[in-house]
C-alpha cells in the first residue's frame, strides 16, 4: 500500500503532493499479499529454474518481499486556469484486501462501476 502510495503521490517535479504538476484520485482494489517466490510461480513453469531464482533475487535485493494483483481506478485532477490545485491534492483510497480479487465477478461488475460512477459525479460537482 506504501509503494501505491507513493507512485501516485508527489512529482518529480516536486516534493509533495501540492507541488505535483496533477493531482490524482485513486481507489486500489488488492488481492491478499503473497510471497515474492510464489506469485507468478506459474509464469516461469517450463523455465529453468535459474530464470525464477534470478527473478526473485532481484525483487528481494530492490526491497520488494511481498506482491499483489490491484486494480486501480485513477481520476487526473488537472490544474486550475489560476494555476491552482483542487483543494483536495492527491486521495489514494486503499480499499481492503480481497482474497479473489480477479475471480469475484458480482464484485467486479458492483462495486468498480460505482467507483467509477462516484469519480464521474464529484468531477461534474467540482466543475466551475
Amino acid at each position: 500500500p506504501a509503494r501505491v502510495k507513493e507512485w501516485i503521490g508527489p512529482s518529480r517535479r516536486g516534493t509533495s503532493a501540492r507541488e505535483a504538476s496533477t493531482d490524482f484520485h485513486a481507489v486500489v482494489f488488492r488481492s491478499w499479499s503473497t510471497g515474492v517466490h510464489d506469485f507468478m510461480a506459474s509464469a516461469f513453469e517450463g523455465r529453468p529454474p535459474v530464470e525464477r531464482q534470478r527473478y526473485v533475487l532481484g525483487l528481494q535485493d530492490a526491497g520488494v518481499r511481498t506482491m499483489s494483483d490491484i486494480l486501480v481506478v485513477l481520476e487526473s485532477r488537472p490544474i486550475d486556469a489560476a494555476g491552482l490545485h483542487r483543494q483536495d491534492g492527491t486521495i489514494v483510497d486503499l480499499q481492503p484486501e480481497r482474497r479473489d480479487l480477479w475471480t469475484d465477478l458480482g464484485f467486479l461488475e458492483t462495486s468498480v462501476p460505482i467507483i467509477l460512477v462516484d469519480l464521474i459525479v464529484a468531477g461534474q460537482i467540482a466543475q466551475p
